[in-house]
């Protein structure tokens, strides 16, 4: 195996906190720095670029890279593919590790036209790609076309990739259905550093005292940690406070920690349903965005003060925050997206999907025998590493 040491290129769309960028972020700061040298390039957003600071990790910024909810080709993806070919030209890595699906579908495109380019100039420097899918997304709700048209983006992505990660098994299994790209496909699970919890009365001294009314001190207190989008399926956990507030007044708050585009939309439809501006049985929370050198300020820290955590999701990967919240001993309520969790987290409870009604249902079952018990999710941090590390390093995966 070639020594020197590999120029690894992230690119992702948003720069926020969620999922995806954690991943990128726990990638770039733990390759064994003599052997790996990290650069990340950035849509949208700031925080993810303050946490890689903090690791002295460069980052590029990428202006024209922008994250749209329409499917299909938009206008700026074309100065968005000719940013990208530029960026690979001056970077000259050996692997680029795409993340987001629209990163991914342009950043292999512009692989392609560097690669030309340098056929034409008959220069010998290859590129690389990895793709990590963060959940498929032809898994989202959308009309049966979109859909189509987003599984025909993927099948491109995966083909023109020289592999792709994907972080769940029920992933892996979609991806393996696909023609002639199935052997590119590589299962690699997400995983962990150990958090420093907060122990619950210093968690509930700092959310909850003193200026909050003891209705929420003294009920069972639900929580989610998510980004605000339609993907998170935050609606249902609305409509399911609204299920137990109808059947068991006073009983039940919940606690969003997040920020996205849905905020307005899920704070009128909470206190529409609930009518409950002067008592909020929802409260919404920023995550916190000061970012110290520990990161420190990050919202699963404060777990322990809830009892259940609810996982509402229509579309998922892996997501972080069941392993942390199975961390924290919290028992899990989640939709059939990360069914496939179950299998190695005991106090995780599977509900269906974009129903309310099903989730308040198994909250009402499980309430009264809530006691915190931390798993070990059976997947270690360095396990992923070394796994993601082997196919940068090693020859036969390309």
């Amino acid at each position: 195996m070639d020594e020197r040491k590999r120029k690894i290129l992230y690119v992702i769309t948003k720069g926020n906190w969620g999922g995806a960028q954690r991943y990128v972020f726990d990638l770039a700061a733990h390759l064994p720095k003599d052997r790996f040298e990290t650069v990340v390039a950035i849509g949208d957003g700031t925080v993810l670029e303050k946490r890689l600071a903090t690791q002295s990790i460069r980052t590029v910024k990428l202006q024209k890279l922008q994250e749209t909810r329409r499917a299909g080709p938009q206008f700026t993806d074309i100065g968005a593919f000719f940013e990208l070919l530029r960026l690979f030209r001056n970077e000259r890595p050996d692997i680029i590790h795409l993340n987001s699906s629209r990163a991914a579908l342009l950043g292999v495109f512009a692989v392609c036209g560097f690669q030309l380019l340098n056929f034409l100039t008959a220069k010998s420097y290859k590129l690389k790609a990895i793709f990590t899918a963060h959940g498929w997304p032809f898994k989202e709700d959308r009309p049966r076309v979109i859909k189509w048209l987003i599984y025909a983006a993927t099948w491109f992505t995966v083909f023109l990739s020289h592999k792709t990660i994907v972080v769940s098994k029920q992933d892996e299994a979609l991806g393996k259905r696909m023609r002639f790209v199935k052997r590119k496909i590589s299962y690699i699970p997400i995983a962990m550093n150990p958090i420093e919890f907060l122990q619950r009365e210093k968690a509930e001294e700092i959310l909850f005292y003193p200026n909050v009314d003891s209705y929420i001190t003294n009920s069972i207190r639900l929580v989610t940690i998510a980004e605000l989008t339609k993907n998170k399926g935050l609606e249902y956990s609305i409509e399911m406070m609204k299920e137990l507030e109808d059947r068991f007044p006073g009983t039940y708050t919940y606690t969003i920690f997040g920020e996205g585009e849905e905020l307005n939309n899920l704070r009128d439809k909470s206190e529409k349903i609930l009518n409950t501006k002067n008592q909020p049985i929802v409260r919404f929370r920023s995550i916190g965005m000061n970012i110290p050198s520990d990161l420190s300020t990050t919202a699963s820290r404060y777990l322990k003060a809830f009892h259940i955590f609810i996982l509402p999701s229509i579309k998922e990967g892996t997501p972080y925050v069941v392993l942390e919240a199975s961390a924290a001993g919290l028992p899990i309520i989640a939709t059939r997206v990360v069914e496939s969790m179950a299998s190695y987290i005991p106090n995780m409870y599977v509900v269906q999907s974009k129903s309310g009604a099903h989730l308040a249902e198994k909250v009402r079952e499980i309430s009264f025998n809530v006691e915190q018990k931390p798993h070990n999710t059976g997947y270690v941090f360095e396990k992923m590493l070394a796994a993601t590390e082997k196919l940068y390093t090693d020859r036969e995966h390309f």
